[in-house]
């Protein structure tokens, strides 16, 4: 493919990659020109499996130590899905703002998760787990209806067993 001549679909998963970092300045006219500006290479790959769906949509991403993935398709027309993130399988709804997190999946995690987001304020409209295997590294992703304020997201980060936390802006 001609480096720069995208597909929709592509432009759209550059767009949606940059723009929760860089802000609403990223379209789909200029993520693949900023990618390229930031050393960032887009490999587009089309495959016939799709781990049981019907069609899959999968983003990685490499650095120099560490490689992401996240794994999408559509349930119906206009629902899109995360329904992978790290290995990890997991249903979420992509939309408004979402607080990712690693765990070890232990008794009391996601309740004291639960107990710092309501003493500040912040409600939870959606929860979604995935693990692999009990007692090992878990995920979750939590829709919340209003930004994690930074001293809220490090109250999470020292708690026992989280490994990682993020907020993440889809609104």
């Amino acid at each position: 493919m001609d480096e720069g001549i995208y597909p929709a679909l592509t432009l759209a998963a550059i767009t949606g990659l940059l723009k929760p970092i860089l802000g609403n300045g990223v379209n789909m006219v200029n993520a693949p020109l900023i990618a390229k500006q930031r050393g960032i290479r887009v490999v587009e790959s089309k495959s016939d499996q799709s781990e049981g769906y019907i069609s899959l949509i999968r983003l990685r991403l490499r650095g120099d130590s560490k490689e992401t993935s996240a794994s999408g398709t559509l349930i119906k027309k206009d629902a899109p899905r995360i329904v992978m993130v790290n290995g990890y399988p997991i249903e979420a709804e992509p939309i408004g703002y979402m607080l990712f997190f690693t765990n070890y999946d232990r008794p009391g995690v996601i309740g004291r998760i639960g107990t710092i987001l309501g003493d500040a304020g912040v409600n939870i409209a959606g929860m979604r787990l995935g693990r692999t295997q009990p007692g090992e590294l878990a995920i979750a992703i939590l829709n919340v209806d209003s930004p994690v304020p930074e001293e809220v997201m490090n109250k999470i980060r020292a708690l026992p067993n989280i490994t990682y936390a993020k907020l993440v802006d889809l609104s």
